[in-house]
Protein backbone atom coordinates (compact mmCIF):
# COMPACT_ATOMS: atom_id res chain seq x y z
CA UNK A 1 0.00 0.00 0.00
CA UNK A 2 2.82 2.68 0.68
CA UNK A 3 4.83 1.99 -2.13
CA UNK A 4 1.43 2.01 -4.51
CA UNK A 5 0.66 5.57 -2.62
CA UNK A 6 4.87 6.51 -3.51
CA UNK A 7 4.45 5.25 -6.99
CA UNK A 8 0.47 7.84 -6.95
CA UNK A 9 2.15 10.97 -5.45
CA UNK A 10 5.45 10.59 -7.79
CA UNK A 11 3.36 10.10 -10.79
CA UNK A 12 1.05 13.18 -9.59
CA UNK A 13 4.23 15.05 -8.68
CA UNK A 14 5.17 14.19 -12.60
CA UNK A 15 1.90 15.36 -13.87
CA UNK A 16 2.14 19.25 -12.16
CA UNK A 17 5.80 18.92 -13.14
CA UNK A 18 4.62 18.58 -16.51
CA UNK A 19 2.07 21.04 -16.33
CA UNK A 20 3.81 24.27 -14.90
CA UNK A 21 6.01 25.26 -18.04
CA UNK A 22 2.69 25.74 -19.76
CA UNK A 23 1.38 27.55 -17.21
CA UNK A 24 4.24 29.56 -16.80
CA UNK A 25 4.73 29.75 -20.74
CA UNK A 26 0.52 31.41 -20.52
CA UNK A 27 1.54 33.30 -17.44
CA UNK A 28 4.47 35.32 -19.82
CA UNK A 29 2.28 35.69 -22.87
CA UNK A 30 -0.42 37.65 -20.55
CA UNK A 31 2.33 39.32 -19.54
CA UNK A 32 3.69 40.27 -22.70
CA UNK A 33 0.49 41.32 -23.87
CA UNK A 34 -0.26 43.04 -20.10
CA UNK A 35 2.76 44.75 -21.15
CA UNK A 36 1.49 46.33 -24.61
CA UNK A 37 -1.14 47.78 -23.24
CA UNK A 38 0.63 49.46 -20.83
CA UNK A 39 2.59 50.68 -23.53
CA UNK A 40 -0.16 51.65 -25.43
CA UNK A 41 -1.58 53.74 -22.39
CA UNK A 42 1.52 55.67 -22.40
CA UNK A 43 1.85 56.31 -25.73
CA UNK A 44 -0.85 57.84 -28.08
CA UNK A 45 1.35 60.21 -30.49
CA UNK A 46 1.68 62.94 -27.96
CA UNK A 47 -2.38 63.74 -28.18
CA UNK A 48 -3.48 61.96 -24.80
CA UNK A 49 -6.67 63.24 -23.15
CA UNK A 50 -4.96 65.19 -21.38
CA UNK A 51 -2.97 67.62 -23.88
CA UNK A 52 -6.45 67.64 -25.44
CA UNK A 53 -8.49 69.40 -22.17
CA UNK A 54 -5.51 71.70 -21.50
CA UNK A 55 -6.24 72.62 -25.40
CA UNK A 56 -10.04 72.77 -24.97
CA UNK A 57 -9.88 75.09 -21.85
CA UNK A 58 -7.89 77.35 -23.77
CA UNK A 59 -10.70 77.63 -25.84
CA UNK A 60 -13.56 77.57 -23.30
CA UNK A 61 -14.72 80.86 -23.93
CA UNK A 62 -15.66 79.99 -27.17
CA UNK A 63 -18.73 77.87 -26.09
CA UNK A 64 -19.04 76.82 -22.27
CA UNK A 65 -21.26 74.38 -22.48
CA UNK A 66 -19.61 72.14 -24.66
CA UNK A 67 -16.51 72.84 -22.45
CA UNK A 68 -18.10 71.53 -19.53
CA UNK A 69 -18.92 68.16 -21.60
CA UNK A 70 -15.06 68.18 -21.54
CA UNK A 71 -14.42 68.97 -18.01
CA UNK A 72 -17.12 65.91 -17.02
CA UNK A 73 -16.00 63.38 -19.31
CA UNK A 74 -11.98 64.51 -18.45
CA UNK A 75 -12.94 64.03 -14.58
CA UNK A 76 -15.20 60.81 -15.26
CA UNK A 77 -11.78 59.52 -17.02
CA UNK A 78 -9.53 60.27 -14.80
CA UNK A 79 -11.78 59.17 -11.49
CA UNK A 80 -12.07 55.58 -13.61
CA UNK A 81 -8.51 54.94 -14.62
CA UNK A 82 -7.43 55.66 -10.92
CA UNK A 83 -9.74 53.10 -10.00
CA UNK A 84 -8.85 51.04 -12.02
CA UNK A 85 -4.75 51.30 -10.45
CA UNK A 86 -5.98 50.75 -7.68
CA UNK A 87 -7.77 47.65 -8.52
CA UNK A 88 -5.07 46.46 -10.29
CA UNK A 89 -2.44 47.29 -6.92
CA UNK A 90 -4.60 45.07 -5.09
CA UNK A 91 -4.40 42.18 -7.27
CA UNK A 92 -0.66 42.38 -7.06
CA UNK A 93 -0.26 42.84 -3.70
CA UNK A 94 -2.74 39.57 -2.93
CA UNK A 95 -0.80 37.71 -5.57
CA UNK A 96 2.66 38.91 -7.01
CA UNK A 97 2.89 35.65 -9.26
CA UNK A 98 -0.07 36.59 -10.93
CA UNK A 99 -0.65 32.75 -11.47
CA UNK A 100 -3.52 32.35 -8.52
CA UNK A 101 -7.10 32.14 -10.29
CA UNK A 102 -9.26 33.08 -7.66
CA UNK A 103 -8.26 36.37 -6.45
CA UNK A 104 -9.68 38.25 -9.40
CA UNK A 105 -12.62 36.54 -8.53
CA UNK A 106 -12.88 37.45 -4.87
CA UNK A 107 -12.10 41.19 -5.76
CA UNK A 108 -14.42 41.72 -8.87
CA UNK A 109 -17.24 39.48 -8.64
CA UNK A 110 -20.39 40.35 -7.18
CA UNK A 111 -19.04 42.83 -4.55
CA UNK A 112 -18.54 46.74 -4.13
CA UNK A 113 -16.09 46.67 -6.43
CA UNK A 114 -17.77 45.01 -9.13
CA UNK A 115 -20.56 47.76 -8.88
CA UNK A 116 -18.26 50.68 -8.86
CA UNK A 117 -15.84 49.45 -11.81
CA UNK A 118 -19.48 49.21 -13.50
CA UNK A 119 -19.98 52.67 -12.97
CA UNK A 120 -17.28 54.15 -13.57
CA UNK A 121 -16.85 52.91 -16.98
CA UNK A 122 -20.42 53.07 -17.74
CA UNK A 123 -19.95 56.76 -16.51
CA UNK A 124 -17.08 57.56 -18.87
CA UNK A 125 -19.50 55.39 -21.32
CA UNK A 126 -21.71 58.40 -21.24
CA UNK A 127 -19.47 61.43 -20.59
CA UNK A 128 -18.04 61.01 -24.02
CA UNK A 129 -20.59 60.13 -25.85
CA UNK A 130 -23.24 63.01 -24.91
CA UNK A 131 -21.51 65.49 -26.24
CA UNK A 132 -21.87 63.48 -29.87
CA UNK A 133 -24.42 64.46 -32.54
CA UNK A 134 -23.52 62.24 -34.96
CA UNK A 135 -24.67 59.05 -35.20
CA UNK A 136 -21.21 57.80 -36.84
CA UNK A 137 -19.70 59.29 -33.86
CA UNK A 138 -21.40 57.03 -31.72
CA UNK A 139 -20.90 53.82 -33.92
CA UNK A 140 -17.14 55.14 -33.97
CA UNK A 141 -17.42 55.46 -30.04
CA UNK A 142 -19.20 51.61 -29.44
CA UNK A 143 -16.15 50.35 -30.89
CA UNK A 144 -13.63 52.00 -29.20
CA UNK A 145 -15.57 51.37 -25.89
CA UNK A 146 -16.88 47.22 -26.62
CA UNK A 147 -17.61 46.61 -23.72
CA UNK A 148 -20.24 48.94 -22.77
CA UNK A 149 -22.44 46.35 -24.97
CA UNK A 150 -21.72 43.51 -22.63
CA UNK A 151 -22.38 45.84 -19.64
CA UNK A 152 -25.68 46.55 -21.06
CA UNK A 153 -25.75 43.05 -22.16
CA UNK A 154 -25.14 41.12 -19.12
CA UNK A 155 -25.72 41.83 -15.85
CA UNK A 156 -23.07 39.23 -14.57
CA UNK A 157 -20.38 40.38 -16.74
CA UNK A 158 -17.84 40.48 -13.90
CA UNK A 159 -18.41 36.98 -13.95
CA UNK A 160 -17.41 36.22 -17.72
CA UNK A 161 -14.02 38.25 -17.19
CA UNK A 162 -13.33 37.47 -13.64
CA UNK A 163 -14.35 33.88 -12.83
CA UNK A 164 -11.12 31.66 -12.67
CA UNK A 165 -8.91 34.22 -13.87
CA UNK A 166 -5.31 34.39 -13.31
CA UNK A 167 -4.35 36.90 -11.73
CA UNK A 168 -1.80 38.55 -14.52
CA UNK A 169 -4.68 38.35 -17.03
CA UNK A 170 -7.67 40.31 -14.90
CA UNK A 171 -4.74 42.70 -14.41
CA UNK A 172 -4.33 42.77 -18.63
CA UNK A 173 -8.34 43.23 -18.91
CA UNK A 174 -7.90 45.75 -16.52
CA UNK A 175 -5.04 47.46 -18.60
CA UNK A 176 -7.47 46.96 -21.16
CA UNK A 177 -10.70 48.83 -19.85
CA UNK A 178 -7.64 51.42 -19.17
CA UNK A 179 -6.85 51.35 -22.93
CA UNK A 180 -10.57 51.68 -23.76
CA UNK A 181 -11.25 55.04 -21.80
CA UNK A 182 -8.27 56.61 -22.89
CA UNK A 183 -8.75 56.20 -26.18
CA UNK A 184 -12.61 57.23 -25.89
CA UNK A 185 -11.86 60.50 -23.86
CA UNK A 186 -9.05 61.04 -26.51
CA UNK A 187 -11.91 60.31 -29.62
CA UNK A 188 -14.91 62.31 -27.88
CA UNK A 189 -12.26 65.57 -26.69
CA UNK A 190 -10.81 65.22 -30.55
CA UNK A 191 -14.77 65.79 -31.46
CA UNK A 192 -15.29 68.65 -29.03
CA UNK A 193 -11.82 70.26 -29.57
CA UNK A 194 -12.96 70.13 -33.47
CA UNK A 195 -16.60 72.05 -32.93
CA UNK A 196 -14.87 74.52 -31.01
CA UNK A 197 -12.50 75.53 -33.60
CA UNK A 198 -15.37 76.08 -35.44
Amino acid sequence: MKLQLLIFSSCLTALFASCQPSTNSTLEEFKKVDSSLQKSNSLSNGNTYSTLYENIQDKKNKNPQLAFKADTLFEATEDALKFIDTLKQKLTDLDPSGAKIDIGSKLLMNNENSVRLTNKLRTVYFSCTSSMVDNEERIHADNIFSIEKEIKSNKDWTSTYFDRTPTVAVITILNKFKNDCSNLAVFSLTEIKNRLVD
